[in-house]
């Protein structure tokens, strides 16, 4: 989410100084975003580790 719709959004709100606020939570939500992509390589990561594990006990 970018920083001046982030601060748009603030200041309909009355939160006082949105400008430096709105810069912050952009970088959080950049930092949400790369988490949530890492967390989702390392379950798809844990799924094809678990299917090999499977195979290799003749599990289908």
């Amino acid at each position: 989410m970018r920083a001046d719709w982030i601060e748009e959004i603030l200041s309909k709100h009355g939160v006082a100084e949105s400008k430096e606020l709105s810069l912050a939570l952009e970088d959080i939500l950049k930092e949400f975003s790369r988490d949530r992509d890492l967390a989702k390589r390392v379950s798809e990561n844990i799924s094809r580790q678990q299917r090999l594990e499977n195979r290799i006990r003749g599990i289908r």
